[in-house]
């Protein structure tokens, strides 16, 4: 009500204002890269956190026309019923709006996808223990999964954990150059499995023998090694089994490298889904 006792009023004045609460009207916000997808009429499901577990069901009442020049999302109505009253004026609430896609995509898991400022990658797992990184092109994202627009084909496999750890140990400029993923990638580096014989830590350098390595044609041998700078001597012991990386510098030499912690890596094969 707008109006006190003793107040004047004239014709033309609101006095009061009377609603009915059977229907009640939630206005949410849409990111400015999603609102092509928002149409009057598709359905949406609505959550508060003062009632967890229950669920309302509406649509979509009216799509505003201009964006919100501060935040870029889009103003959208929803329309819900509201027969039980639990739904109040101010409350707050999460809402997910259904947008009705029929067109398949090539899909990733999200946290497949390595964002950068420049680029987004994500990293391919080649066989026998072989990766390479490449550059994809992004389009719809959701909470699970990324739209691949070029970049990837269907039914290759990518690395969903420890992708990070990959990508850093891996010569992305080599590999960016080779955009053509059936092209044979001769590794720079290569992992075995290896045993340690013994440890001279004055020269750092190991005696190891190791497991053949198919990719550089080398049986099994007994050799000394150069250790990188950034593995730690103090933890490594006689008779250790070893997962080690024998990578060729411009010397000649070549250096043993070791996992800073162990990880497991976790392949999933890219799909054609409905995002």
């Amino acid at each position: 009500m707008a109006i006190r006792e003793g107040f004047f009023v004239k014709p033309g004045s609101t006095i009061m204002s009377i609603g009915t609460l059977e229907q009640i009207w939630v206005v949410a916000e849409v990111f400015e890269r999603q609102a092509a997808e928002v149409k009057v009429g598709l359905p949406v499901t609505m959550t508060l956190d003062y009632l967890p577990g229950k669920e309302w069901r509406g649509e979509v009442d009216y799509v505003y026309p201009t964006l919100d020049a501060k935040t870029r999302t889009l103003r959208v109505r929803l329309r819900f019923d509201n027969e039980d009253d639990l739904l109040k004026p101010n409350m707050f609430a999460q809402v997910v709006i259904h947008a009705d896609s029929s067109k398949s995509s090539l899909v990733v898991p999200k946290e497949a996808v390595i964002r950068t400022g420049s680029s987004n990658r994500v990293v391919l797992a080649l066989g026998e223990g072989r990766f390479k990184s490449v550059n994809v092109k992004l389009g719809r994202l959701d909470e699970n999964s990324a739209e691949i627009l070029s970049g990837l084909s269907e039914g290759e496999k990518v690395v969903t954990s420890a992708q990070f750890l990959l990508d850093s140990e891996s010569s992305k400029t080599s590999d960016f150059k080779r955009m053509n993923h059936d092209e044979k990638v001769v590794p720079l580096s290569a992992w075995t499995e290896a045993t340690i014989n013994n440890i001279m830590v004055d020269h750092r350098m190991i005696n190891i023998t190791h497991q053949p390595v198919d990719v550089r044609d080398w049986p099994e041998m007994t050799m000394d090694f150069a250790v990188a700078e950034s593995v730690d001597l103090t933890k490594l012991a006689k008779g250790m089994a070893v997962q080690t990386e024998m990578k060729s510098q411009a010397s000649k030499k070549t250096v043993i490298r070791l996992p800073k912690f162990s990880f497991q890596v976790l392949v999933m094969t890219v799909k054609i889904s409905t995002i």
